[in-house]
C-alpha cells in the first residue's frame, strides 16, 4: 500500500499486489488500484505496475471528479 499524505493537500491510498503475476516486463509485476480516495472524493483509478532494478513503474488511468 502506498499512501500520499500532505497536511496541506490531503491523503489517498494506492494498493498493489506484488506477487504471482507474470504479465509485465519487471522482476515483479501486478495490478494497482485506488484503494481509498481519502480527501479526494471522486478519485478512481487502476492499472499495472512493475519493478525492475530498484525502480517501480505504474501505468494506467486515474480519473478525478471533484
Amino acid at each position: 500500500v502506498m499512501t500520499c499524505s500532505d497536511p496541506d493537500a490531503g491523503t489517498f491510498t494506492i494498493a498493489f499486489d506484488p506477487w504471482g503475476y507474470a504479465t509485465g516486463p519487471g522482476e515483479n509485476n501486478g495490478p494497482w488500484r485506488v484503494a481509498d480516495a481519502g480527501d479526494f472524493a471522486g478519485l478512481q483509478g487502476e492499472g499495472d505496475w512493475w519493478a525492475t532494478g530498484g525502480s517501480e513503474t505504474l501505468v494506467g488511468e486515474i480519473t478525478y471528479d471533484s
